[in-house]
């Protein structure tokens, strides 16, 4: 006998969809008067005492800008070079909070400070960041590693080395990252809890408690990572994922990813202004809608055209904001394919203590000199091309105008 599976739905009515918004909108509501509550404290008094974490550092000539990651608020502020800050460092100062408006709190500010005194302290991140760079002399090479695997600030000068190769989403922690230390994560507490499952409870579903573990240990990851946009994006879906496998619901869908998107807004407002997760959002929209359109393609044409199609779809979104443009991006599909092997073994040979065994061919692609030139998206063609994506989701024509519109783009910003 034959039974049929059912793809259960999480909405069966309009009205069911709304009740989630109105919750959603409701738990957005409530995070966004806390920060509203920690914005009048902070402008309570002119002068507002600080302590936090350094994010990032940018140098300047007789100076640096500091992004600090405080208890309730990122901002940026003027510090002395003798103070010889680094990332990571805490620090505790006295920050002006005169002239700035919520919004700008929400978002990010500057001001000005002053007794800017650092804090002796050594946290899990700064000792495994320490070891990480120990296994290499370049410092390029250890700020690289220390990106991809802690999620540190990239300096100014990789920054645009990697808008240059197109290779910006490989070091920005993302689903891709979080899928390769999941599964390092579930190879381990598989063979570990086997034992444990055979002895104990064998009527347990065993590869459902092993993702479960997993689930936990990459939820204490993207804590210890500072909870990155992106990454958190990912980790939510990979719950989400797992409840809806369980409840035998669709997982790939635009509506799964609409649901990751409200609910990371109303736990994290601030996030609105957040580049990197919109960008990791317009990355998986794209993956979504080229499965839902390539589908019936055979599987070794659909591995070759992913990665250029995701590229070549990517870049009018990405040369709005970021116009650094080159011919080596053509390459990004390829280095993107060699990624998939970079990442892990590189994982591996630092857990060893063995990472620098790579770093001449590291240090020797870093040195490339490539010629480069700006080109930004038009605003009007930027606005166009979101609006055909979103309504290519029910319509192949439209679909077909959006290839066509990202060949004559490509046309633009290449030839």
């Amino acid at each position: 006998m034959k039974f049929e599976t059912f793809n259960l739905k999480l909405f069966y009515s309009t009205k069911e969809f709304l009740l989630f918004f109105v919750l959603i909108l409701v738990i957005f509501s409530i995070n966004t008067l806390l920060h509203y509550k920690n914005y009048l404290q902070f402008t309570e008094e002119e002068l507002y005492e600080a302590k936090g974490q350094i994010m990032a550092v940018y140098p300047k000539v007789t100076f640096d800008i500091v992004k600090i990651e405080g208890e309730n608020s990122v901002f940026f502020t003027q510090v002395s070079k003798i103070k010889k800050l680094k990332t990571l460092d805490k620090v505790e100062l006295i920050v002006i909070s005169k002239n700035i408006n919520f919004l700008s709190y929400i978002k990010g500010f500057y001001a000005k400070s002053f007794i800017v005194q650092k804090i002796e302290s050594s946290s899990l991140k700064q000792r495994l960041t320490v070891k990480v760079n120990n296994q290499h002399k370049d410092e390029r090479v250890s700020e690289l590693f220390g990106t991809l695997f802690f999620a540190n600030t990239l300096g100014k000068e990789l920054r645009k080395f990697c808008a240059l190769f197109g290779i910006s989403h490989l070091v920005a922690l993302s689903g891709f990252h979080l899928s390769i230390l999941g599964g390092f994560i579930y190879f381990f507490v598989y063979h570990i809890y086997s034992r444990f499952h055979a002895k104990y409870c064998p009527y347990r579903n065993k590869k459902y408690d092993t993702f479960l573990i997993c689930s936990i240990v990459l939820f204490l990851y993207v804590l210890f990572t500072g909870i990155v946009p992106s990454l958190l994006r990912a980790f939510v879906m990979y719950v989400l994922a797992l409840f809806f496998l369980r409840m035998n619901m669709k997982v790939f869908s635009f509506q799964t990813l609409l649901i990751v998107c409200l609910c990371i807004l109303a736990l994290f407002p601030r996030y609105i202004f957040s580049l990197s997760l919109w960008f990791s959002l317009c990355a998986v929209f794209y993956i979504f809608l080229f499965l839902q359109y390539f589908k019936s393609l055979h599987k070794v044409g659909q591995f070759v055209l992913f990665n250029v199609w995701i590229f070549l779809v990517m870049n009018p979104i990405s040369h709005y904001f970021f116009p650094v443009t080159s011919m080596v991006q053509l390459f990004s599909p390829l280095l993107t394919l060699g990624f998939t092997l970079f990442y892990p073994l590189e994982l591996v040979l630092h857990l060893f203590g063995q990472g620098f065994l790579l770093d001449d061919v590291i240090i020797a692609f870093l040195n490339i000199q490539v010629y480069e030139y700006k080109v930004f998206t038009p605003a009007y063609f930027f606005y166009f091309f979101l609006i055909l994506s979103l309504f290519s989701i029910w319509s192949q024509k439209i679909f077909i105008c959006l290839n066509v519109l990202l060949v004559l783009f490509s046309i633009y910003l290449y030839v």
